[in-house]
């Protein structure tokens, strides 16, 4: 096949010693894109007009990315399959592609490593359309589906991660611990956090760095996440009982304890061995780690009439904070009774 053949002489004219810049990189991988004919703009255009999830385009990322940032890099692709057929040279291999994209990793094994089943899940299923037409009477498997909705029929030894934190995230992650089978995730650094938000997850994952990749990036290392059974850690389970809670939280500073909303929470985890809560009601924000985690608390109280008018006039912007105790906090950072509002 003249295509592989060429496509082969690309990928080994790269040495994976050397990162590439990011305009080298987006050359040599235009010039593999042309050559298997994937047209990224027709795609996304397609999903643009089809939309079948009826949601906003910025969720499915339908606006205008750049394949390199959708996609990981061929190169990439092609030394990560490489890497895990050496692990494991003499079984069928099946790797989960969770969010797949284009589907590089289903179009490099069929190409190039026969032993390796690739599972692709991704829910704009246009952008799969020309690697299910390459891979075509294949043991390849293509998913037009969002992952919860057929978590329970697949099973996998590596899970492939190039994935946002957040919502969306967490509630993968809840699926992915409740699998009883073993598996590795294979994780890039990819939106920024990926790889310290999987550290924290230490009770059921040990993490290990392995090959260096091609793609400039903070991180530019494979790392591998195998499971284990162990204990949670104080801060694993205070990560997941905010990430749990819907409504106030009770937050604890030098002037008492006030009210902040869950509504519009977002989470960071840009530091090791802590993560950033940052907060829209009121504007605030926290690093939780082993020694600031008590700081804050789920509200599971019942909120008085009060109090819940006053948390009303804090979503508009009237009021800054409000307190448990009978201070309100106004934006000019004065604090007064509740009664003298």
């Amino acid at each position: 096949m003249k295509t592989k053949s060429l496509i082969f002489k690309h990928l080994q004219a790269i040495s994976c010693g050397k990162p590439l810049d990011f305009e080298q990189l987006e050359k040599f991988d235009k010039e593999i894109s042309t050559l298997l004919n994937i047209k990224y703009e027709r795609e996304e255009s397609k999903a643009k007009e089809n939309n079948r999830h009826n949601v906003a385009n910025e969720f499915l990322y339908l606006n205008d990315l750049n394949p390199l940032a959708l996609n990981t890099s061929w190169f990439d692709v092609y030394s990560i399959l490489e890497h895990i057929n050496e692990e494991q040279p003499s079984k069928l291999i099946t790797l989960l592609d969770l969010g797949a994209g284009n589907c590089r990793f289903a179009i490099i094994a069929h190409l190039f490593f026969p032993n390796i089943r690739i599972l692709s899940v991704e829910a704009v299923g246009e952008r799969m359309s020309r690697a299910i037409e390459i891979c075509q009477n294949s043991h390849h498997i293509f998913y037009d589906h969002y992952f919860e909705e057929i978590a329970e029929e697949l099973d996998f030894d590596y899970l492939f991660l190039y994935f946002p934190n957040g919502k969306v995230f967490e509630g993968i992650l809840e699926t992915l611990k409740e699998y009883t089978f073993n598996f590795s995730i294979l994780c890039i650094e990819s939106h920024g956090e990926m790889i310290n938000r999987l550290s924290f997850e230490r009770s059921w994952l040990e993490t290990k760095q392995s090959i260096k990749l091609l793609a400039p990036r903070h991180n530019p290392h494979l790392f591998e996440f195998t499971k284990i059974k162990s204990t949670k850690t104080p801060l694993e389970i205070k990560l997941q009982t905010i990430t749990n809670h819907s409504g106030e939280f009770l937050m604890t500073d030098q002037s008492g304890k006030w009210f902040a909303s869950s509504q519009g929470l977002e989470f960071f985890f840009d530091k090791k061995d802590c993560f950033l809560l940052q907060f829209q009601n009121p504007p605030r924000t926290l690093e939780v780690s082993q020694e600031t985690m008590d700081l804050i608390h789920p509200y599971q109280g019942d909120l008085s009439q009060e109090i819940r008018e006053l948390l009303v006039l804090r979503d508009q912007g009237q009021v800054r904070k409000v307190y448990l105790e009978d201070i309100v906090e106004l934006p000019s950072g004065k604090r007064i009774k509740k009664d003298q509002l």
